[in-house]
């Protein structure tokens, strides 16, 4: 008797664990900011993107904190890179496009830094790359009552 319920224990182990799927131990949120949040996309699990990603955030100029107030609703883009499950955010940023070509970012700790030209294209054409269509993270509600009686 002990012999079938080892048997079937062992069955059930063996059908339960291939379907689960597990974590990804690093992945890409995109977001889009609005006022009070921000919206993610899916988690992006590409190798290559996380690397460009670290790449592009890695060894950048910190700058003063701005004369005027920028609010987190006005980013362009939140990025976020996790790891470990998704616990830790070992980047976590708020970009701003500057009209130059650059852009600014607001870390966690509320620095400031600035990403030049060159990294601000190869980010813009690694979010284009995803496929990832910002506005269409933001739900949108209909406040057109014209057809209202």
């Amino acid at each position: 008797m002990k012999l079938l319920y080892t048997i079937i224990l062992i069955l059930s182990i063996g059908i339960i664990i291939p379907g689960c799927s597990p974590t990804p131990s690093e992945f890409i949120h995109i977001g889009a900011p609005v006022e009070g949040g921000v919206y993610f996309s899916e988690p992006i699990t590409n190798e290559e993107k996380i690397e460009e990603v670290r790449d592009i955030f890695n060894d950048l100029k910190n700058i003063d904190k701005p004369d005027s107030p920028i609010k987190k609703a006005d980013a362009d883009i939140v990025i976020k890179l996790r790891t470990q499950g998704g616990a830790i955010s070992e980047i976590s940023e708020y970009v701003w496009y500057v009209e130059d070509g650059t852009s600014i970012i607001k870390g966690l700790n509320d620095n400031y830094k600035v990403i030049p030209k060159e990294k601000t294209d190869r980010l813009k054409a690694l979010i284009l790359a995803t496929g990832i269509d910002l506005d269409s993270l933001v739900p949108r509600i209909d406040t057109d009552d014209s057809n209202s009686e």
